[in-house]
């Protein structure tokens, strides 16, 4: 009798310890970050206004502003940052493009290039959906990748538009060792059209020393487009994280799937050979995806997960933004942590609450002058390269919410920080 109740106490334990044990898991991975504090390094290297007119030379397109800023450290030491919509100076300045002109009280403005009908108000707007830039090493040159001129002069995307009325827009670049030959850097690309719409996603390869485009294919076989597969990737041992954007009850959530980082790019775009994490196991079928951080929190359209040192062990974050507040309101810099790349992310720790959102002034404008709408902000990113003892590099975009406004180039570029975070190596 008295064997069968220790024999019972013993299961009760042993049941007990298997429910606390991921708990344990997840709260050895919990994160102390500090409040963020502003970049003046970093944002000044992306406040350029045109060829020759800062860190850029002056005999070839420059970038001037857009969104996105993915980046991604190269074999050579530079790092490419692979921006989405973009401003581009001309050299030798064209008339509309995206050249910055400064007054005297430092308010920096580009042309207007856009009139009615298309555009009322008129407008400066872009002809890029994408570009490249990359930062040299010693953080002292910069230079842009764009696509051939159109017949007004005007640098165009550097991935050119898939199909009539869609465009490009980038998502993760990740550099990959090939099974047999030289390492590949991977691309996501996403298809929009200009309502916003999505309509599927690509995968380009690219060079990783020179960034010529390789191949560029369809992703095959995906179950619908609910989700924006692309949005982060991360490379483990032979297993290549894929992650995703979709929105679930109003809610902005993460997913997850993995395949086969070894396999060759037409292997890695078809997604039949992806498996998702349905939050207990790795499944075949992607609609059955789980959430990776809470379903009651909502996150950017945009984000990145990274893997650090921590306390030391192995810890994933998640850079985000609260967007369980209304489009316009968005304002919360967030991260979340985890033991494992699947998740489940936990935390939501708020470390930044970017002063633009709801702003009505850019800088250098007037006393007493105001923009036409407020500036909304969006899409946060980690990166890595430039993150370590002690701190991670975060940057998020900014955007201009009404035509008159969007001559304010100081509006569409992105705002770095910095977030101490104890323990990080």
């Amino acid at each position: 009798m008295r064997m069968n109740a220790l024999k019972i106490i013993s299961s009760v334990l042993v049941f007990a310890v298997a429910l606390v044990q991921p708990f344990i898991s997840f709260a050895q991975c919990s994160i102390e970050p500090s409040p963020a504090i502003r970049s003046a390094k970093w944002d000044a290297i992306f406040t350029q206004d045109g060829p020759g007119k800062g860190l850029e030379p002056a005999d070839t397109p420059g970038w001037t502003g857009g969104d996105s800023a993915y980046s991604l450290l190269l074999p050579n030491g530079d790092t490419a940052f692979f921006f989405s919509d973009s401003y581009i100076g001309e050299s030798s300045k064209t008339k509309g493009d995206g050249t910055v002109t400064r007054n005297a009280s430092g308010l920096r403005t580009t042309e207007l290039n856009c009139f009615p009908p298309l555009c009322d108000p008129e407008a400066s707007t872009f002809v890029a959906r994408n570009s490249i830039v990359i930062l040299s090493k010693d953080g002292k040159k910069l230079r842009t990748l764009v696509g051939p001129k159109n017949e007004h002069g005007l640098s165009t995307s550097y991935f050119k538009d898939p199909a009539e009325g869609l465009n490009y827009w980038v998502g993760d670049a990740i550099i990959l060792p090939a099974p047999k030959s030289k390492k590949r850097l991977l691309l996501f690309l996403h298809k929009f059209d200009p309502k916003l719409e999505f309509h599927g996603a690509s995968i380009a390869q690219l060079d990783p020393n020179t960034l010529a485009i390789e191949k560029l294919i369809d992703v095959k076989n995906m179950p619908g487009l609910k989700t924006h597969w692309g949005t982060s990737m991360l490379v483990e041992g032979n297993d290549l994280y894929i992650y995703g954007k979709g929105t679930v009850n109003g809610k902005k959530l993460g997913f997850v799937s993995k395949t086969n980082a070894d396999g060759d790019i037409e292997r890695i775009a078809d997604s039949s050979n992806w498996e998702a994490w349905n939050g207990k196991a790795w499944v075949k079928d992607l609609t059955t995806a789980a959430p990776i951080v809470p379903a009651a929190d909502s996150i950017s359209d945009e984000y990145d997960v990274a893997k650090f040192t921590i306390n030391g062990r192995s810890t994933y974050l998640i850079a985000g933004l609260d967007t369980s507040v209304p489009f316009g309101s968005w304002r919360d810099i967030t991260l979340y942590s985890s033991c494992s790349p699947q998740g489940p992310f936990i935390g939501k720790h708020v470390v930044y609450a970017a002063p633009e959102s709801g702003s009505l002034i850019v800088p250098g404008l007037a006393a007493g002058e105001k923009l036409k709408a407020h500036l909304v902000l969006y899409n946060p990113h980690i990166h890595t390269q430039f993150s370590g003892s002690g701190r991670i590099l975060v940057s998020y975009n900014l955007n201009r919410y009404h035509n008159s406004d969007s001559i304010y180039i100081d509006g569409y570029r992105p705002r770095f920080i910095e977030i101490q975070i104890s323990g990080l190596k």
